[in-house]
């Protein structure tokens, strides 16, 4: 069995999320192998790019706070915005990550038909993913 290298942490701010987190870094200890982190705003369309930047500077502190818990540098943190899936995978391949970590929501309605960030991360990565069951 070949040990990961690279973890990837995939948060989305629910109360979970230090559970999820936990399970990064204790894989990472394992394996002896980089942590880093990604928080990724789902792109509204606005004509108004203030309001999206003013809303990405709000995230930045929330997500270096969890950062700086898991002992993750600011090299390894990332805050996107756009498609959850589509930032995650993309960041995956351009930081050679054989391991994202992120937590699976029980969905319904409309979100379960067009998939959740987790399920459709696994449909595009190709790296290992660790979907951690919330409900």
């Amino acid at each position: 069995m070949s040990t990961y290298q690279h973890v990837l942490l995939a948060i989305d701010y629910s109360k979970e999320n230090s559970f999820v987190a936990k399970k990064a870094q204790q894989i990472a200890l394992l394996n002896q192998a980089k942590l880093s982190i990604v928080h990724i705003v789902e792109h509204i369309t606005s004509d108004n790019d203030n309001l999206m930047n003013d809303l990405l500077l709000a995230e930045q502190s929330s997500l270096e706070e969890i950062a700086d818990e898991l002992g993750i540098t600011g090299a390894n943190q990332w805050l996107k915005a756009g498609i959850p899936a589509k930032e995650i995978v993309g960041l995956a391949q351009e930081q050679a990550v054989d391991l994202i970590v992120m937590g699976a929501h029980h969905h319904q309605g409309l979100s379960r038909l067009i998939g959740s960030p987790s399920s459709n991360t696994l449909q595009h990565t190709t790296c290992d993913l660790l979907a951690v069951h919330l409900n």
